[in-house]
Formats: C-alpha cells, structure tokens, sequence
C-alpha cells in the first residue's frame, strides 16, 4: 500500500544532500515496513525496471536521486522504456524475477 511521499526520508532531488546515487538501504528511514521485514528504497535512489506490460514496454518505478518527490511518489506511473534501455539512474531489485535488459 503506498503512502504520502515525505521529500525527508528518501534519496530524491528534493533532499539537501548532494544528488548522488547511494548504496542500497543506506537511507534506514526509507522503507516500507511489511509482514516479512523491511523493504527499502522503495521510492528514490534508482528508477526500477518492472515487470512488463506490453511487448517493448517496461516500466520505470519509483524515481531515483536525481528526480524530484513528484517521480517518486505512487501516483506517478506512466514511465515506460524499451528492454534496451540504459542509464545511470536505473536499476532493478535484487529478486527481480523477470528477464532483465542484457
């Protein structure tokens, strides 16, 4: 279930911080607590590949460091890219479970 984007907690544009790509989980603060433990970065840091929705169609969730609180929240979702896509600001999660872009 999402929540209201807090431009405090996550890696976006909207920290102070300079807007630079971090190390996974090292902003404890932005997580989304579940039944199973704690997922983390969830919103900012890196935009992440999704599963696909179409043919050539991927995609991108969560924004990421160098992108504003507005392509981090929940209700922005209508990013999508081709598999071959590639960029700095991109990434997938660890159990990712589909096809990832070579």
């Amino acid at each position: 279930m999402c929540s209201a984007y807090s431009s405090s907690l996550c890696n976006t544009a909207d920290r102070a911080d300079p807007d630079v790509l971090l190390a996974s989980g090292s902003r404890p603060e932005c997580r989304a607590a579940t039944t199973g433990g704690s997922v983390f970065d969830l919103s900012g840091n890196v935009k992440e590949l999704t599963a696909s929705r179409g043919s050539g169609a991927i995609p991108l969730r969560g924004g990421s460091y160098n992108q504003s609180g507005f392509g981090a929240s929940c209700d922005f979702d209508w990013q999508v890219v081709s598999p071959s896509f590639r960029f700095e600001n991109v990434g997938f999660r660890c159990c990712f479970s589909g096809a990832a872009p070579p």
